[in-house]
């Protein structure tokens, strides 16, 4: 089961080591010869990635901090309701 769900990782993992050269494709390589950060580096450095991260994460913790804060006025609400009662 292991192997199974991280295979997946180590495929991805082979990708974006790739300095420029494979194009993406599957070689019979199992993984790459020469491990490198260059892609990352790039990305985080000459994009607007971290731009795209901070308003992702800005995003992502106000719907997850509105969200709780619903379902707990929710869960406050509900054994004060005539719901628990059932059917009259």
């Amino acid at each position: 089961m292991a192997v199974y769900n991280l295979l997946p990782l180590l495929l991805d993992a082979q990708f974006l080591v790739q300095d420029g050269g494979g194009g993406g494709q599957l070689s019979g390589d199992s993984f790459p010869k020469l491990l490198s950060v260059g892609a990352y580096s790039k990305i985080w450095f000459q994009e607007k990635f971290v731009n795209y991260f901070l308003n992702s994460l800005i995003v992502s913790v106000s719907t997850a901090t509105f969200s709780s804060l619903v379902g707990a006025f929710a869960a406050y609400g509900f054994p004060d309701s005539d719901l628990k009662e059932g059917p009259r």
